[in-house]
């Protein structure tokens, strides 16, 4: 994990700041179905029963402020019929949870419980105590041994960049003030080179994304050891604008700003608490594992935020900070990719891409990155475009859409081989075989120039100069 700063001339106006406010606000929040803040927002104007099915999506998740609403709604009959029992069980599950008015709530209920309620409460949710849900549900942190700790450094180190790529802030974003925050993913491969860089979350949305991902991709890092497996590696940039002009690994206000936010997402704030989750685990400056991170997410993604459920369920997966465990991991990630939050689309595709276990299959594949695509995601469109390019599984191949896909990837890309790879697979499936052939030797020469290991790349050329379509997994990194 590394962090980088990327900064300009500062011109920025109270107009803009307000619009900036808007464009963060709707880049954190989820899309659909159940969160606090929608929750909230319905029971102030007094839309009981969507509240409620709200609040009880995410009490059954564990959230305890959630929990403590459904045991009030239920005592008072907002949006359900009253009862006490229910609101005696969702109160003591809060109560457990730290707060502090449901064992006022309690207090008042018990007297009016009939003998053996209390009991009767217990069953009521029981599939939602800590315990049960520690075995459903929530990460199970690993155990804090010598060798993790080596690991843990030998990865950050792997992931910190030893050259850095000097570009100009994006005109647009300068000229009108723009600043933000981008968290990004990507393969590191024994080469010493990034691939298929993916934003996981971009603050303002969208504005950065371009500008990172090309960043990433002419970053130098230390080649692997020979025989290495490629790395998976998270970085987190700060664009900020600066009179001082360019400049990298500074951080003005930075301990400012980390400790604001966690003031904030102390303090409960779902939206703080997820952008904390990121400090943690992609400022090496903080000097804390990436396993710092995952409670916080843990508590964002109670709170329904998509990108929080998505990065508890990515941690799952990994192993990241918690014992990986697939089968808790496609549920968040599901509740993710419900929300249509298109990491977790991505995600859930490539599972299934790759055959593992619980993924589904190529259709399945297909399904998810059509969803991700829809949502104009970049990641999703690109994925997409490879598969339909190059699947072995006849059913979902489809090159003609493929190419039409990737008109907008050569948008938003510039240096990346990756289109161009997808494009000559997509050719050589349509006949195109002289097209295949340019397009990959267009990818072979900025994979040259970005210093990759091209004798994948090579080979399939060889393929194309043969007459023959090239079938396989584009993005197997």
């Amino acid at each position: 994990m590394v962090g980088a700063m990327r900064v300009g001339t500062p011109k920025i106006s109270v107009r803009l700041r307000a619009l900036l406010l808007i464009i963060v606000a709707a880049a954190l929040m989820p899309v659909a179905r159940a969160d606090l803040y929608s929750a909230s927002s319905e029971y102030q104007k007094k839309d009981y029963p969507h509240a409620f099915a709200d609040f009880l999506a995410l009490a059954e998740l564990g959230q305890p402020q959630a929990q403590l609403n459904v045991a009030v709604m239920y005592r008072a009959g907002q949006g359900v019929a009253t009862s006490d029992i229910h609101a005696y069980a969702w109160a003591t599950l809060a109560a457990a949870n730290g707060r502090q008015e449901a064992r006022k709530l309690l207090d008042d209920i018990r007297p009016r419980l009939a003998p053996g309620s209390e009991r009767i409460a217990g069953w009521i949710t029981a599939s939602y105590t800590a315990a049960a849900l520690s075995q459903s549900l929530m990460p199970v942190a690993r155990l804090a041994t010598q060798e993790a700790a080596a690991q843990q450094r030998q990865w950050m180190k792997q992931c910190s960049p030893v050259s850095l790529y000097r570009w100009v802030y994006p005109e647009e974003a300068r000229q009108e003030g723009m600043q933000g925050n981008v968290f990004v993913a990507f393969t590191l491969m024994p080469d010493g080179r990034a691939r298929i860089p993916r934003v996981i979350l971009g603050v303002p949305r969208d504005v950065f994304a371009t500008a990172t991902r090309e960043s990433i991709l002419h970053d130098g890092f230390a080649p692997l050891p020979p025989g290495s497996a490629p790395v998976h590696c998270v970085s987190f940039y700060r664009f900020i604008l600066s009179p001082g002009g360019p400049t990298l690994y500074d951080y003005p206000r930075l301990k400012a700003y980390v400790d604001d936010t966690q003031r904030r997402a102390s303090a409960g704030d779902p939206q703080a608490q997820l952008m904390y989750g990121m400090l943690l685990a992609g400022l090496p400056q903080l000097r804390l594992s990436g396993a710092a991170g995952l409670p916080w997410f843990l508590r964002a993604a109670q709170a329904g935020l998509p990108p929080a459920q998505f990065e508890v369920g990515y941690g799952l997966l990994r192993g990241i900070g918690c014992q990986p465990d697939t089968a808790k991991a496609l549920e968040w990630l599901h509740m993710a990719a419900d929300q249509n939050e298109p990491n977790a689309e991505v995600t859930l595709a490539m599972g299934a891409i790759r055959g593992s276990p619980g993924f589904g299959d190529m259709a399945w594949a297909k399904g998810w990155l059509e969803r991700a695509a829809a949502q104009n995601n970049h990641d999703g469109e690109l994925y997409l475009s490879a598969l339909l390019a190059a699947t072995a599984d006849p059913r979902v191949r489809d090159p003609q859409r493929a190419l039409e896909l990737l008109q907008k990837a050569f948008q938003d890309i510039n240096d990346d081989p990756t289109p161009f790879e997808i494009r000559a697979a997509a050719q050589a499936a349509e006949g195109q075989f002289a097209d295949a052939v340019k397009s990959e030797q267009k990818a072979i020469s900025r994979a040259h120039a970005l210093r990759w290991d091209v004798s994948p790349l090579e080979a399939r050329l060889t393929v194309y100069r043969s007459g023959k379509p090239w079938y396989g997994e584009l993005l197997d990194y």
